[in-house]
C-alpha cells in the first residue's frame, strides 16, 4: 500500500508521532511518503532554543529518505499563526498517487487543501489533531478562526475522512 502523510512542520528527530507513524507504516512494508514544508515549527526564540539541536529553521527543499520513509520538503509561500501554505501540495500528491492520505492537523491550510483534493480524486483520507486546550487563544481573531474551523473546516473534513 502507498501511504502519504502530510505534516506542516516535520521534525523527525524530536520523537513526535507525525514521524513515528510513517516509520511504523514503512516497517509494515508499506511504500511510505511524507510531504512537509521546508521549515521547522516556528517556536518563539527558535534561534536561541531549538536551533542548537535542530539547526537552521529553513531547510533545503527536495527529496530525502529517513528510515526508509520518502520525504518531500516543499517551500512555503507564507505562514499565518504557524499554518504554512506549502507550495504545489496538490500537484505533488497527484504525482505520488497514494492509496490513502494521513493528514497530521485539522486546523491548517494543508488539511483543507487535502480534504478538497481527496473529495475530488476520491482518495481515502484520515485526519488527526493533537491540539490541546492550553494553546487555544481568546482574541477576537482566534475566536473567528475557531468558529470557521468548527463550522466549516470540520464539516469538509468529516465528509472525506474514512
Amino acid at each position: 500500500m502507498k501511504i502519504l502523510h502530510t505534516v506542516d512542520y516535520l521534525m523527525p528527530t524530536m520523537g513526535y508521532q507525525d514521524f513515528l507513524l510513517p516509520k511504523w507504516n514503512k516497517k509494515q512494508n508499506n511504500d511510505t511518503y511524507i510531504i512537509t514544508s521546508n521549515k521547522y515549527y516556528p517556536v518563539p526564540n527558535y534561534k536561541q532554543t531549538w536551533e542548537k539541536f535542530l539547526g537552521k529553521r529553513e531547510q533545503k527543499s527536495g527529496w530525502s529518505i529517513i528510515d526508509g520513509v520518502k520525504i518531500l520538503k516543499k517551500k512555503i509561500y507564507f505562514e499565518i499563526s504557524s499554518r504554512p501554505w506549502i507550495s504545489n501540495l496538490e500537484e505533488e500528491i497527484i504525482k505520488i498517487k497514494p492509496d490513502i492520505i494521513m493528514v497530521h492537523s485539522t486546523t491548517s491550510f494543508t488539511a483543507l487543501r487535502v480534504a478538497f483534493l481527496c473529495k475530488k480524486k476520491k482518495i481515502p483520507c484520515m485526519f488527526d489533531n493533537h491540539m490541546i486546550f492550553s494553546v487555544v487563544q481568546n482574541s477576537l481573531v482566534a475566536k473567528l478562526f475557531y468558529f470557521f474551523v468548527k463550522n466549516y473546516i470540520s464539516k469538509v473534513i468529516s465528509k472525506v475522512s474514512i
